[in-house]
């Protein structure tokens, strides 16, 4: 998507990574901010690189809500940790909000040695949502 941002091109890109399911409060389906969508489009200036980075993303991350639940399990919360950190920046640098707020309550909840299980409950029902799409 080229300057001018053509906002019919940028909703079918949009429907083509996530799916037509309704935006609501600028969220799309897949829990990524549709006005960061369009300024890392912007930035890129190609949407084929976008999509390119949210798939490295959910490759390179794949499996991610398994490892960390298995380092909490194996009292490993420095890895756990760790691994959330890493996801939450990237997450965030791509605008997929859902994932990077999940990352940050559990790792803030290990950070405080606090009981996490709500935590990680959601963390592994937002990623496996996203890695499974």
């Amino acid at each position: 998507i080229g300057k001018p941002i053509d906002s019919a091109q940028l909703t079918r890109l949009l429907t083509a990574l996530c799916g037509d399911a309704a935006p609501s409060d600028g969220l799309n389906a897949d829990g990524f901010d549709e006005r960061r969508l369009a300024e890392v489009t912007e930035l890129l200036g190609d949407d084929e690189l976008l999509k390119e980075l949210i798939e490295t993303m959910r490759r390179d991350f794949s499996g991610v809500a398994d490892s960390v639940g298995n380092l909490i399990a194996q009292g490993d919360t420095d890895a756990a940790r760790t691994r959330l950190h890493s996801l939450k920046g990237v997450a965030g640098n791509l605008g997929a909000v859902r994932i990077h707020d999940a990352a940050g309550n559990l790792e803030e909840r290990l950070i405080a040695a606090q009981d996490a299980e709500a935590q990680l409950r959601e963390f592994v029902r937002i990623w496996n949502a996203f890695e499974l799409r």
